[in-house]
């Protein structure tokens, strides 16, 4: 299995963190918890300050489908500009190509909105266009910020 995750460009692999919660898939935004060696998927759709991504991880069989159980460890990413990878898609999106985008929140990413201007809109952009999603989908995303 490939590390079909991140796709290009410079990127530092975090390791020995464990996840705080169940779910987290490859291609989900993390933060770290704080006072904690733990992630969990990123809470903050208005604040990033690391782009940390999860990412595939052969030994512990997990693919680009399977979600890391509660206190495993995860394998992860931090990106840079420059950097492309493949995120999730909130459900309910419409995602066209280079529209900019920003976390949803929930680990995904959702199309930048000016509600949230001054942090962190447009701190991805889409490099390929799935349109319209109604179940959280994978898109190929270059960090421009």
């Amino acid at each position: 299995m490939a590390n079909v995750i991140h796709l290009a460009g410079p990127i530092d692999y975090l390791d020995g963190y464990k996840a705080a919660e169940a779910g987290i898939k490859p291609g989900h935004l993390c933060e770290k918890v704080p006072g904690a060696k733990t992630v969990r998927k990123n809470t903050s759709a208005t604040n990033v300050a690391e782009i940390l991504v999860a990412l595939t991880d052969r030994a512990a069989n997990v693919d680009i489908d399977t979600a890391y159980a509660s206190g495993s460890f995860v394998r992860l990413a931090q990106f840079r500009r420059g950097s492309a990878f493949q995120g999730r898609i909130a459900s309910g999106q419409d995602i066209a190509l280079h529209d900019g985008m920003q976390s949803a929140g929930d680990g995904t990413l959702k199309e930048a909105t000016s509600a949230a201007a001054g942090d962190n809109v447009k701190i991805f952009q889409a490099i390929n266009a799935p349109g319209a999603v109604t179940v959280e989908t994978l898109c190929k995303v270059e960090v421009i910020a």
